[in-house]
């Protein structure tokens, strides 16, 4: 037998699969959680359809308005329950030491992850097949074509095995069964009533880690005729983005089901590696730098690549300002300082989420000085988890201000938001202030890790956003209070964009005032300030920490005290 014919027949024949359903499939749990699912899935289908025929409608409408209710049933037992499953079980597994055990069997990682994968919620798979008698009573009565519930049902389990890999993250990071459950429960809870506002200012991508534009998409056609209510609701969720089915990305347009699984899978496989890592050795990095890096390019080029049709084409911009605007639209500057703002936000929580993933505390750092020296080498590798999140950083912001400048070059040629940009300096000015904060953030993170890092950090960010709120509310001292507020992060961000905006060459009142007026004439001075603040901050802990770097290494690694550079390659 080949190896790959080992592999298959492994994955096939997998002793964690059989230990799962024997755990979580006994008797006692069929009947109980059975009863319960069976019961409440039949009262909530009997109770729509019989009323909906008593009524006169026709039996084939009644039947498609059991539709939704029923996949609600089957969301919240597959991605609530069963991602909690997957992070509660692992953790306890986990804190009794069997992945331990599991760690030294012959299988390969990917046999045990698939595994754990598909056996911890197995007890949700039976309840969910327990819906389906009703399910299918809907399709044959209502006359639904079983092609495009399949096609709905694909997504639908994508989507699953996504939040269930979120699962299987969250129990390999938490020794905690319930502090596991509950982060990965709020994760699936952020993905589908937090994330989709941003799909309001283009980050389209968003929406498509959940099944909603798919199920909105393939099946509200079908609800058009059951009812006015119906098809109105589903009117009202679906942008005219989704309506055709195809969704633009740069300069095309990809099907919806294609544009979900890609997005979908690249989040997959990087969740995937997370899992391998942290099952090879518990106390890795969730990535390697070279992951990190990866990861993070891969969010840019869908962030790039869903905001390009949106600051290029007209028709798509005003179908989104409409939603904000009501019949007379948001006023285009608005909707683009909107577009800008959302998108330095998300680019550095993205930075801050890595440099805090791949920079090593103290404790990793000597470890992997002692390996070097073991081993004789002159430096840490540069993938390796001691080494420094420096090059990283300075990778990931590289790419931000890349990202930036490039949409709005792209937006500039429309010339529909702004009739003429301002100079080069208020131009850069936002993303400036997000690459000096990174590398603040990165050497105080190396520095000093841990509890130090976040009270540290705390006080820095919100002490003036404190200050700045007094300032405003009792002393109505606007540009004093900007000056302080211009530290926190979100603030920093709003102010440098107003800057940039405000002091776009335009026609008389054709760019709306985004500060008060005691702010608006201090605009420079705030935006400079603020990336002067954090430029010196930024060098300074630099220069601190690579201080504190060699004297580690001088001393690990044996070297005299006149060697002043790290290396890090």
């Amino acid at each position: 037998m080949s190896e790959g014919e080992n592999k298959f027949v492994e994955l096939i024949r997998n002793p964690i699969w059989g230990k799962s359903v024997h755990s979580r499939l006994r008797s006692k749990h069929i009947m109980s959680w059975g009863v319960i699912a069976f019961t409440i899935t039949a009262f909530i289908s009997v109770v729509t359809y019989l009323p909906a025929v008593e009524r006169g409608m026709k039996p084939e409408d009644a039947a498609k308005m059991m539709i939704i209710p029923i996949i609600i049933i089957q969301g919240v037992v597959m991605m609530l329950l069963g991602t909690g499953a997957v992070a509660s079980q692992l953790s306890i597994e986990r804190e009794k030491g069997l992945l331990d055990y599991q760690r030294m069997t012959p299988m390969s990682p990917s046999a045990k992850i698939i595994g754990y994968l598909f056996g911890l919620p197995v007890r949700e798979y039976f309840l969910f097949a327990l819906t389906l008698p009703f399910l299918g009573f809907a399709i044959a009565v209502g006359g639904i074509s079983p092609m495009k519930m399949a096609h709905f049902y694909l997504v639908f389990f994508s989507s699953i095995w996504l939040y269930h890999m979120t699962g299987l993250v969250a129990g390999m990071a938490s020794s905690k069964p319930r502090q596991a459950a509950m982060m990965t429960q709020g994760l699936v809870v952020l993905l589908y009533l937090i994330l989709p506002i941003l799909s309001r200012f283009g980050l389209t991508f968003f929406d498509y880690l959940t099944v909603r534009p798919t199920f909105f998409a393939m099946v509200a056609g079908e609800l058009e005729s059951a009812s006015p209510g119906i098809r109105a609701a589903a009117e009202q969720q679906v942008t005219g983005l989704k309506q055709t089915g195809d969704i633009p990305f740069f300069n095309f347009e990809l099907h919806s089901t294609i544009f979900t699984l890609m997005v979908q899978f690249f989040l997959l496989t990087f969740m995937y590696r997370v899992v391998q890592r942290k099952w090879k050795d518990e106390f890795s990095h969730p990535f390697s730098k070279l992951n990190a890096l990866a990861f993070y390019s891969g969010v840019l080029f869908l962030v790039v690549g869903s905001l390009w049709p949106v600051l290029g084409e007209r028709e798509l911009s005003n179908q989104l300002m409409y939603q904000f605007g009501g019949e007379q639209g948001m006023p285009p500057a608005l909707f683009f300082f909107f577009v800008l703002l959302v998108l330095l936000l998300v680019c550095g929580t993205g930075c801050l989420l890595m440099i805090s993933m791949i920079t090593p505390n103290r404790f990793t750092q000597m470890r992997e000085l002692r390996r070097a020296k073991k081993l004789g080498f002159s430096h840490v590798p540069f993938n390796t988890d001691g080494a420094t999140s420096m090059p990283v950083a300075l990778g990931i912001t590289a790419l931000t201000i890349v990202a930036y400048m490039i949409l709005l070059r792209h937006a500039d040629q429309t010339g529909w938001y702004l009739e003429k940009m301002s100079g080069l300096w208020n131009q850069i000015a936002p993303v400036l202030y997000l690459v000096c904060t990174a590398l603040f953030i990165q050497a105080v993170r190396e520095r000093y890790s841990g509890r130090a890092f976040i009270v540290s950090t705390f006080l820095l960010w919100m002490l003036p956003a404190f200050t700045m709120i007094i300032l405003f509310a009792a002393f109505n001292a606007w540009a004093a209070g900007s000056y302080v507020g211009v530290v926190c992060p979100p603030v920093g961000f709003w102010l440098s964009l107003a800057n940039f905006l405000e002091s776009s060459e335009q026609l008389e009142n054709s760019v709306p005032q985004f500060t008060p007026d005691g702010v608006s004439p201090h605009l420079p001075a705030i935006t400079g300030f603020g990336v002067g603040v954090y430029a010196v901050l930024a060098i300074m802990f630099q220069v601190r920490l690579r201080q504190w770097q060699v004297s580690r290494r001088n001393a690990e690694l044996g070297h005299s005290e006149d060697e002043t550079v790290i290396s890090a390659d």
